[in-house]
């Protein structure tokens, strides 16, 4: 059911795709939000040495005065509890434009590709050189499910291409020239993601290179139709500057 509603979206006016793709990604903010707050190590600190000082005080405490401590720390529960509910509801409605906001930061939508202002790293790994084809699994968090990814890969120190090979692939490959080193791979190009948001980096190494750290970088992602991903349309300006009116022959007279 999931899929059929997300397949039907995908053919929706892009505007719309990305309103939904907002939506539906604020309650996972919202939540991180709201953690945040009550996670936050000054604010736990503090709960523990109110927690100790008060036991400590019960210690010596006469009847009356143990009443007035737990009447205290009820009101500061149920004080807690509102606050919590308050911040949860600030959370959810301030959680969309946070997440617009920090999609801005990232990049610019362009039709229906949104391309990153820099590479978006999403995966880093460190692969053994054993001369057979490896496969990595990547999950492309931020990209959509079944979006078409252009992509970098960046091995460190940047060593000769005829000593490796590695591309990002969805669907099965096959042994021959990709799996060889130095053949069939390329480290900038596209393809089409998983529903699942997964790729697979296959790479092959030399065994008589080291150990390689490999960072996987997106450059942007696209839905719907090719036409819909131009870029935007320039104010139309002379290419040449006109010379000044009294230039040219009348200068020397």
């Amino acid at each position: 059911m999931a899929r059929m509603c997300y397949a039907h979206l995908m053919k929706m006016p892009i505007r719309v795709f990305r309103v939904w793709r907002i939506v539906k990604r604020s309650p996972a903010r919202a939540m991180r939000d709201w953690l945040g707050v009550l996670a936050n190590e000054h604010q736990f600190f503090s709960l523990l040495l109110a927690v100790f000082t008060s036991w400590l005080g019960l210690q010596t405490a006469s009847l009356p005065q143990v009443i007035e401590e737990v009447n205290a720390w009820g009101n500061a529960l149920q004080a807690f509890i509102y606050v919590a509910l308050g911040w949860a509801a600030i959370c959810l409605i301030r959680a969309p434009l946070v997440v617009a906001f920090e999609d801005a930061q990232r990049g610019k939508w362009h039709g229906g590709r949104f391309v990153y202002h820099r590479p978006h790293l999403v995966a880093t790994l460190r692969c053994k050189a054993t001369g057979q084809p490896q496969f990595h699994r990547i999950v492309i968090d931020d990209a959509e499910p079944n979006s078409f990814v252009y992509y970098s890969i960046e091995v460190e120190g940047d060593p000769p291409r005829h000593l490796y090979s590695a591309d990002l692939v969805a669907e099965m490959v096959l042994v021959g020239l990709q799996t060889q080193p130095g053949r069939g791979g390329q480290t900038m190009g596209g393809l089409r993601i998983r529903k699942d948001r997964s790729v697979d980096l296959l790479i092959v190494m030399r065994e008589d290179m080291l150990s390689q750290t490999v960072r996987v970088f997106m450059r942007d992602f696209s839905v719907g139709n090719l036409e819909d991903q131009d870029g935007d349309e320039g104010e139309f300006r002379e290419a040449f500057r006109r010379p000044p009116e009294g230039d040219g022959g009348g200068r020397g007279a």
